[in-house]
C-alpha cells in the first residue's frame, strides 16, 4: 500500500455487515489501492469531507440508518450531484431479488 500526500486517492468501504467490508478494504490494500473501512455512517461521512477517490457502499448498510448526514454532505459537497454525474465514483452493492430485481 503506498503512502499517501493526501486522502483523494483513497477508496472508502462502507460495507457494516459480515465480512464484506473487511474483504473488500483487504482485496483493494491487495492490488495496492488505499482503502479506508468505515465502521458506520457517522465515519463515512466524516471521512468524505476528509477525502476519497471513490467509495464503495453496501446497501444493507443504509437500511435502518439515518442517511440524512449523507445525503447533506453530497448537496454541499463539490460532488453535489454523486448519485447523477458525478466526478467521485460510487460503487453500492445490492442483494438480488429472485426475478432478479433489486429488492
Amino acid at each position: 500500500m503506498r503512502a499517501l500526500e493526501d486522502n483523494t486517492e483513497r477508496v472508502l468501504v462502507f460495507a457494516p455487515i459480515g465480512r464484506d467490508g473487511s474483504a473488500t478494504a483487504e482485496l483493494l490494500q491487495r492490488g495496492g489501492i488505499d482503502a479506508k473501512l468505515c465502521a458506520n455512517l457517522t465515519e463515512l461521512v466524516k471521512e468524505l469531507e476528509v477525502g476519497a477517490a471513490a467509495v464503495f457502499v453496501a446497501e444493507e448498510g443504509l437500511y435502518n440508518s439515518d442517511i440524512d448526514p449523507l445525503l447533506a454532505w453530497a448537496r454541499r459537497s463539490r460532488h453535489g450531484r454523486i448519485f447523477r454525474s458525478s466526478s467521485l465514483p460510487a460503487v453500492t452493492s445490492c442483494r438480488r431479488s429472485p426475478l432478479g430485481v433489486a429488492s
